[in-house]
């Protein structure tokens, strides 16, 4: 069994000089933190796989490489055999579904870097757990 540490980001409305914009600030021995306004941005996220999967959600992880780019695809899938699939790339900059992604059923995210992908994911597992959902 995989157990991997996720303490729930504190949530803040700025981040310090010394961090790059992430969407997850990780500190070394550090609070991981998220800015309000990507939380709302990751809230929405989360609303909309619900919207569209019917818990309990169960995620499936598919590791890839695109070109020469790390890659992170998610399958969504609920009891009624619907799903969702999230390809997170890592790309050195942050991006987010667009509003015409959410009416297909493959949605595309940009993180920078490879603890905001792994981190990313383990919020998305612990939101959209059968425990956590709305």
């Amino acid at each position: 069994m995989l157990k991997l540490k996720y303490p729930v980001p504190r949530i803040t409305t700025t981040i310090s000089r010394q961090a790059a914009r992430t969407l997850f600030t990780l500190m070394p021995q550090g609070e991981p933190e998220i800015l309000s306004s990507d939380l709302g941005l990751l809230d929405r996220l989360c609303d909309e796989i619900r919207t569209r999967v019917n818990p309990p959600v169960q995620i499936t992880s598919h590791p890839q490489r695109v070109g020469s780019h790390s890659c992170l695809a998610l399958n969504f899938k609920g009891k009624l055999c619907s799903s969702i699939d999230l390809l997170i790339t890592v790309n050195s900059h942050l991006s987010w579904p667009t509003e015409d992604d959410y009416h297909h059923p493959r949605w595309y995210m940009t993180v920078v870097d490879a603890a905001d992908l792994l981190y990313l994911q383990l919020y998305l597992a612990h939101k959209l757990s059968a425990k956590h959902t709305k």
